[in-house]
């Protein structure tokens, strides 16, 4: 019995079924050299992060000096100030714990005199619990001189890993270009060519602009929470800074939370602060959410803050900070290059293929002479 009009029926061969199994094991061998090479993989990509966010820079600065100048200059100039952040970040963080420190032995001991709660204290044992904490806190976060020896090793490890990673960065600068147009150069069509060629291109120049952008303003939340929690006499403002600037890097909530964290260390010193500044941080999301995203997503791309948090969760589970930095950028630029796709592809975006010549963009078919 024939099978119906517009069906197919799957037929099983010998051939078939060879290129199956060598699909799969060609797939098992990727994964197990994926895995075996994921610390150099990691560290190519932050390179590639790094050389692909700078790459404007280097080529603005091209056309003053030589290119390898720029490279140069611009490499090393991004590991000092990256080192010099980092530093700074560090030591504010380490001196600012031993507050956090003093404030929670401060407060267990306010609250074991006092009559009202003293019984409730001991019974939770909040004094042991207590020290506990605090205890965690200077052995894992504080940098004193007797934790140097024990961490020599691990700082060694990480020198070596910014190392690799600015020499994969110099390198992608230097050659990012031509690696680009050796992938370019695989599509056998012309059109298809110059079509990758633009997503490409205009998907770099809108992640670059929207890291940058984002960055900007997260530096600004980050100098006004400072700014205001230092002003408020609180313990922790860098960490609370950090913490702020960091959460604004997700749009359409990320100040609110940062706002609501602040305004739950107020509560230890200034309690009638909680609620003004919980009005301010929404009425400040409110504004950023109409104002300030909006013109960064119209000079750049929009990157819903769902993609963010899932691209952030899944980089943290696999590399921690070094998967969340490689999941965002590479997130970013994959929505800016569908992006683009798609608007060439409905005629919202020049067509590149459209202003090629007929002759370059279809070869005309071969003219084959009649049969004698």
């Amino acid at each position: 019995m024939a099978p119906p009009v517009g069906t197919t029926r799957l037929s099983v061969t010998p051939g078939s079924v060879f290129r199956a199994v060598v699909l799969v094991a060609g797939w098992l061998v990727v994964l197990v050299v994926v895995q075996r090479a994921r610390g150099p993989l990691v560290l190519f990509g932050l390179g590639m992060v790094g050389a692909a966010l700078t790459l404007p820079l280097v080529g603005y600065l091209g056309r003053w000096v030589p290119r390898w100048v720029a490279v140069m200059a611009v490499s090393l100039l991004a590991v000092g100030a990256v080192g010099l952040v980092a530093y700074r970040t560090i030591d504010e963080v380490d001196r600012q714990t031993d507050k956090v420190a003093d404030a929670i032995d401060e407060s267990v001991r306010s609250v074991e005199s006092s009559p009202r709660y003293s019984n409730l204290a001991d019974r939770l044992d909040l004094s042991s619990r207590a020290e506990q904490v605090t205890t965690r806190l200077r052995d894992d976060v504080s940098l004193d001189a007797s934790r140097l020896t024990e961490l020599a090793p691990e700082l060694a490890s990480g020198v070596s890993e910014v190392f690799i990673i600015w020499l994969f960065a110099v390198m992608m600068l230097a050659a990012g270009p031509q690696f680009v147009d050796a992938f370019v150069r695989l599509f056998p069509s012309p059109v298809t060519r110059a079509r990758v060629k633009l997503v490409i291109t205009v998907a770099h120049r809108r992640t670059t602009r929207y890291v940058g952008l984002m960055v900007l303003r997260a530096a600004a939340v980050f100098a006004v929470t400072f700014a205001a929690a230092a002003a408020a006499g609180l313990r922790v403002p860098t960490v609370l800074a950090l913490v702020a600037g960091f959460l604004s890097l997700y749009p359409c909530f990320g100040l609110f939370l940062g706002g609501v964290l602040l305004a739950l260390d107020t509560a230890l010193r200034w309690p009638d602060l909680v609620v003004p500044v919980i009005v301010l941080a929404a009425v400040l999301q409110a504004l950023d959410v109409v104002f300030v995203q909006r013109r960064i997503e119209a000079r750049s791309v929009a990157v819903r803050s769902l993609l963010l948090v899932v691209g952030t969760l899944i980089g943290w589970e696999l590399e921690g900070v070094r998967g969340v930095i490689i999941a965002t950028v590479a997130l970013t630029f994959v929505v800016a290059a569908v992006e683009e796709g798609l608007a060439i592809r409905d005629g919202d975006a020049l067509d590149p293929g459209s202003v090629l010549s007929p002759a370059v963009a279809e070869p005309a078919a071969q003219v084959v002479p009649p049969l004698p």
